[in-house]
């Protein structure tokens, strides 16, 4: 009793879950359209680009932050250099 199946042999687990995932988008009528898969390039990109928008949030709030101090301080508020680090 042999039992034979048209699925090839999975390379990995990873392989396994993809066409797994594949096989269940067919039974509800869809086809993936996307690739699963990101180049060096793209993994850098959105690594700067996460990086960037933290930084600038972080940057924006403690500008926000300096000017209400001194706009509520009559603006007589200077701060020193170390302040502003």
């Amino acid at each position: 009793m042999s039992e034979t199946s048209s699925v090839p042999p999975f390379k990995s687990s990873k392989d396994a879950t993809q066409q797994s995932d594949e096989a269940l988008l067919a039974s509800l009528g869809y086809k993936q359209e996307f690739k699963r898969a990101f180049t060096p390039l793209e993994v850098d990109a959105n690594t700067a680009g996460s990086v960037a928008a933290v930084s600038s949030i972080d940057w924006g709030c403690a500008v926000q932050i300096m000017a209400a101090v001194n706009i509520g301080s009559n603006e007589k508020f200077e701060p020193t250099s170390a302040q502003t680090l």
